[in-house]
């Protein structure tokens, strides 16, 4: 990580159902948390692969700062009961 990373953190314990590129968000991850998904879009960079556990408060992806012009950007977003073809 660069002093201008910036990391993004699991907001609870979970199972890593997606890590990879899409050509909509870019890079995503998609953890499931039982009855729920959190979804990170727009990292500038993963450091979690599917089939990875998380916990709480654990470094899953880094978002950078490109100008001053557009500071860190990250889509976050918690669905429950969704297939994961719905949220990419």
């Amino acid at each position: 990580m660069t002093v201008k990373d910036s990391p993004v953190k699991a907001v609870a314990d979970g199972t890593v159902i997606f890590s990879g590129w899409t050509a909509d968000t870019g890079h995503v991850i998609i953890i499931e948390h039982g009855s729920w998904v959190s979804v990170y879009k727009h990292n500038a960079s993963l450091t979690k692969e599917q089939g990875d556990l998380v916990e709480a408060g654990e470094v899953i992806a880094t978002v950078e700062l490109r100008t001053l012009l557009r500071p860190f950007h990250l889509n976050y977003g918690a669905m429950a009961f969704l297939s994961t073809s719905r949220i990419l």
